[in-house]
C-alpha cells in the first residue's frame, strides 16, 4: 500500500526498486529470446518515459482511473477470447529537478 511504501527507508526503496528492475529486465530477456524465432513480435513492444505534470492531490485518482481503464480492456478481451498477456510496468517517480528548485 501507499502507507507501507512511505514507511520504507532509502535502502528499502533501493533494494525493492532494484528487484523490480531485475524482474522487468528478465522479462525483456525472455522477450528477446522469443524474438529470435518470431521477429514480428517487435511490433508489439513499446517503451517510453514522459513527464506528467499533475498535482499531488490528483495522483491517487489517476492511479485509480488507470487501474479501471486497464481492467476494462482486459475484461473486454477476455470476454471476446482474444486476451494476450502483456507486461505493463508503471513507475510514478517525482522529477528531482523540480523538487530541488523548491
Amino acid at each position: 500500500t501507499t502507507e507501507d511504501i512511505a514507511g520504507w527507508s532509502s535502502e528499502d526503496h533501493e533494494r525493492y526498486f532494484t528487484s523490480f528492475l531485475g524482474s522487468l529486465y528478465n522479462s525483456f530477456l525472455d522477450f528477446l529470446t522469443v524474438s529470435r524465432k518470431k521477429p514480428d513480435i517487435f511490433r508489439q513492444i513499446s517503451y517510453k518515459t514522459r513527464t506528467l505534470n499533475i498535482s499531488n492531490d490528483q495522483l491517487p485518482e489517476l492511479k485509480e482511473e488507470l487501474d479501471k481503464l486497464l481492467l476494462k480492456y482486459q475484461h473486454e478481451a477476455e470476454i471476446k477470447g482474444t486476451a494476450v498477456p502483456y507486461y505493463l510496468s508503471t513507475i510514478f517517480l517525482p522529477e528531482i529537478n523540480y523538487e530541488s528548485k523548491s
